[in-house]
């Protein structure tokens, strides 16, 4: 415990499936402070301690990382797609160049694929939005100021993603 005291580092700490959660303090006799350790008492709680944007696809041929990622969202949501989906090569390339609000990224599509087009539609953060010109819908990842985005449509009851539109971008899919 001295080594980690010294260099500060966080600490979770794992209880046996059984356990009640508690509070815990590590201690040295050499520092003058203590450490209270995250309390991880159900296997599900580790999902809010994952770095998401860490295992991002380096490039589109990664496909199954951003698939492998969703489905760490959906058991955080606690939640199971409604629909099945899929990602266009442009979608792809606009993502892995994203380097501002993945876990944002990640977190809003898998949000919503758990949700119905009404559910949607009906979302406050979401703001998902029919474009008729376009012939396709759109949802904020970010709210302003940034204001991404993220483009799709529905092609035979599965979502296509087809763009992801960065901070100065957003108004660029219209």
């Amino acid at each position: 415990m001295h080594i980690v005291i010294d260099k500060s580092e966080n600490i979770y700490f794992c209880l046996g499936a059984n356990r009640v959660r508690e509070d815990y303090i590590f201690s040295c006799d050499c520092h003058s402070f203590q450490i209270n350790p995250l309390v991880v008492a159900k296997p599900i709680e580790w999902l809010e301690h994952i770095n998401l944007s860490a295992y991002w696809p380096d490039n589109i041929d990664e496909i199954e990382k951003f698939d492998r990622l969703l489905k760490i969202v959906f058991k955080k949501l606690d939640g199971e797609p409604k629909y099945e989906y899929e990602f266009s090569n442009a979608f792809l390339k606009d993502v892995v160049k994203a380097q501002n609000y993945r876990e944002q990224i990640i977190e809003y599509i898998a949000k919503r694929l758990t949700l119905t087009k009404q559910e949607a539609a009906k979302d406050m953060h979401l703001q998902d939005e029919y474009l008729a010109q376009k012939k396709e819908y759109r949802f904020r990842v970010t709210q302003r100021p940034s204001s991404t985005r993220i483009h799709y449509k529905y092609v035979n009851k599965r979502l296509r993603f087809l763009r992801y539109y960065g901070e100065g971008e957003h108004d660029d899919g219209l």
